[in-house]
């Protein structure tokens, strides 16, 4: 009776590994980590319990800001497509409705981090503070009355504007 045991044991294993297996993947229990190539950019990100997790959306872009911006950017834009295409769907079967309420989830609530860089032009009054700050510094080591009657009327009309 021994080995009818151990294949009848050998069986159940494999049968409850198999069921478990099943689950775990069912209810998405396990972190699931996914690279999509989309307008020329390779987005990363992971998904568990069918949610996509946000810290993990560009994580590989995170060092250089202008790389991440463009890739939540994009990551956005791509969870929005992908829920739309899963929508046309007629009967979808329960996996990919699943799939669907977590892109359109993503597309609706994932907050992509903008940054830009501009140019660093001086406006007008920028100038005239810096100028004004420039004569306060030069009129505090000096006892040059001239100095000081030119920094009190540049800083005061500046002021009145």
């Amino acid at each position: 009776m021994e080995p009818i045991s151990s294949l009848l044991s050998a069986y159940l294993l494999s049968l409850s590994t198999d069921i478990s297996g099943h689950y775990r993947e069912s209810v998405n229990l396990d972190i699931t980590p996914i690279v999509i190539e989309y307008k020329n950019e390779k987005i990363s990100f992971q998904h568990q319990l069918w949610r996509i997790k946000d810290d993990s959306v560009c994580a590989t872009y995170q060092q250089n800001a202008i790389k991440f911006s463009s890739c939540t950017i994009k990551a956005k834009s791509l969870f929005s497509d992908i829920c739309n295409e899963l929508s046309r769907l007629k009967k979808p079967n329960n996996t990919k409705a699943q799939y669907k309420r977590m892109y359109c989830n993503a597309a609706v609530k994932y907050k992509p981090m903008v940054a830009s860089i501009s140019s660093n032009s001086i406006s007008k009054v920028s100038s005239r503070e810096k100028k004004c700050n420039e004569l306060i510094l030069k009129a505090m080591g000096s006892k040059d009355k001239k100095l000081h009657a030119k920094k009190d009327k540049y800083c005061q009309a500046l002021n009145s504007k």
